[in-house]
């Protein structure tokens, strides 16, 4: 059976839950119709995204923010570096005033992370889950001795200058998963972000 890109989780449709390892760009106009009206929406990126950021940001947040800054090696000038500050989403009224919940592990990394900064900037985002890779920034591939290795060649930091490398995207909510919990089939991180909504109705 298929995943579901977006669906409703609860008889009421007051919360919709969205799979963003598999939704595509061309999907995000035909999922916000469907959950604009929720008062919740479950964001899941415990996976990895399709390049959705700039047009989710355009539904989701009520202005244009600054959301992550990267450092950038002047590769002119031996040892000197640049910054810059990424911004996105636009002034939008009508954007979506329900709570974003944003669903995070291990397997959180990179473009996810960047993602996941994103929705941080919407005024009820909460992050749940356990603390994301901390290997967001670009990739440089490069062969020596016959061994290919890769690193980035970006320093990646909050909007306010606060490292991600290496320490990940802190969650609002820390849950980890059990050993009883994946013996028993649960999905920890979901459940306490169930049972935060259930605590802002």
């Amino acid at each position: 059976m298929s995943l579901q890109k977006w669906k409703f989780i609860d008889h009421e449709k007051k919360t919709g839950y969205v799979n963003m390892g598999i939704i595509e760009k061309e999907d995000l106009d035909d999922m916000y119709s469907s959950l604009k009206l929720t008062k919740s929406i479950i964001f899941d990126l415990r996976n990895y995204p399709k390049q959705t950021i700039i047009p989710l940001s355009y539904l989701l947040l009520p202005e244009h923010s600054v959301y992550y800054q990267f450092t950038f090696p002047d590769t002119s000038y031996p040892g000197k570096f640049y910054s810059r500050k990424n911004s996105t989403g636009r002034k939008n009224p009508e954007y979506y005033k329900g709570n974003v919940i944003v669903l995070v592990d291990e397997n959180t990394q990179s473009q996810a992370e960047t993602t996941t900064m994103m929705f941080k900037q919407h005024p009820k985002a909460k992050i749940i889950g356990s603390n994301t890779s901390g290997a967001n920034g670009d990739v440089i591939m490069f062969k020596i001795a016959d061994l290919e290795t890769r690193f980035t060649g970006l320093g990646a930091y909050y909007p306010d200058g606060r490292e991600t490398q290496r320490i990940g995207i802190i969650p609002d909510i820390i849950v980890k998963t059990t050993v009883e919990g994946v013996k028993s089939g649960k999905d920890e991180v979901l459940e306490k972000a169930l049972e935060y909504i259930k605590s802002t109705n």
